[in-house]
């Protein structure tokens, strides 16, 4: 019974149930929140399945996720303050320490 489920639990099935969906683009804003780590697992691996196949934007702050993108663009203050690959964004994170 879905009344029953647990949000996070909720959420999750909602995700994979977007990610299987054949749409050409898909938007997931903070996928991560309320997630358990078994099932944030879950989700990357199907994220990792779709890529090639559709645009997938990802709102998100966990490195996991980000670490799966082609392009990460880092907004601050509604300016775009970072735009490259996630091993860029490594790197010029490192180099700013």
């Amino acid at each position: 019974n879905i009344r029953q489920m647990s949000a996070g639990l909720k959420k999750g099935l909602a995700i994979a149930r977007t990610l299987l969906n054949p749409a050409p683009i898909v938007l997931l804003d903070e996928p991560e929140s309320a997630l358990d780590m078994e099932s944030d697992h879950c989700i990357i691996d199907l994220i990792k399945e779709c890529r090639g196949e559709r645009t997938l934007i990802i709102v998100a702050h966990r490195p996991s996720y980000i670490r799966e993108c082609d392009r990460v663009i880092v907004m601050n203050r509604g300016a775009i303050s970072f735009d490259g690959t996630p091993e860029e964004m490594t790197k010029a994170a490192q180099a700013a320490e």
